[in-house]
């Protein structure tokens, strides 16, 4: 009894160290846009801007799946690792994308919403496996101490 006791308490103290992922699909997506533009006071000449911006924001075919990677294809490690090598310049790609699509929203900015958009940014929780542990939850260590200047 105790151990159930126990086991309820830490998952419930795992939610809350946690939190839920925001929703995803085509009407969190549009929101978002509505949202961001209407903080940031965008004029409709900056609006394709932050379309491009959000649009190279979203995980291409190999980015997150809920389900695990998709199957492998390759039967041999020699192939495997060139499926490897394949996954990781597609990403180098989308990461190229997504950089030069963020500096062209940024730079049709003013300087007032510059400063908006930096305090919206700080505010968005940390997001990926190298933030909370991964999959599974925190590092076995646990969630690592803030430092002053985080």
């Amino acid at each position: 009894m105790l151990a159930l006791a126990l086991a309820a308490s830490a998952s419930l103290v795992q939610a809350q160290i946690r939190p839920p992922m925001p929703p995803g699909g085509k009407a969190f997506d549009a929101r978002r846009e509505e949202d961001l533009a209407l903080l940031l006071d965008l004029t409709p000449a900056q609006k394709p801007a932050l379309e491009a911006w959000l649009e190279a924001s979203r995980p291409g075919p190999r980015g997150f799946h809920p389900d695990g990677p998709p199957p492998a294809t390759a039967q041999t490690f020699g192939e495997r690792l060139d499926d490897i090598e394949k996954g990781q310049a597609e990403a180098g790609a989308q990461a190229r994308a997504w950089i030069a699509a963020a500096r062209s929203f940024y730079a049709q900015l003013d300087p007032h919403q510059r400063q908006l958009f930096e305090a919206l940014e700080r505010l968005r929780p940390p997001m990926g496996p190298m933030h909370h542990g991964g999959p599974g939850g925190p590092p076995p260590g646990g969630l690592p101490a803030l430092r002053d200047d985080e």
